[in-house]
């Protein structure tokens, strides 16, 4: 997977690298509460976290990353993305189908 960080305030900047697998849809079923009885439908459920390692913005970097993979997870999709440590602003994104 590639991306591309855009242009503003990215020189001599570093950024923190994340790799997230995600559920497209799941269902929950309700057993208490407001919403006993209930199905509820979710979207982009997070499955796995990694947080990978600050970058260096300046330059093209790769960088290897081993995930576990459940089975059964609902159309699953990869996303990567880069986040300013400091502001927590997101520099870059990018989403594979798996």
């Amino acid at each position: 997977m590639a991306m591309r960080a855009g242009q503003q305030n990215l020189k001599g900047g570093r950024g923190m690298l994340f790799v997230a697998i995600a559920d497209n849809r799941e269902e929950s079923q309700v057993a208490r509460g407001e919403n006993a009885g209930r199905s509820l439908g979710h979207v982009a459920v997070t499955r796995v976290l990694k947080p990978v390692g600050t970058i260096d913005l300046d330059s093209a970097t790769a960088k290897d990353v081993t995930l576990s993979v459940s089975s059964g997870m609902n159309g699953s999709r990869l996303v990567a993305f880069v986040q300013d440590p400091k502001s927590g602003h997101m520099l870059a994104v990018a989403v594979q189908k798996l």
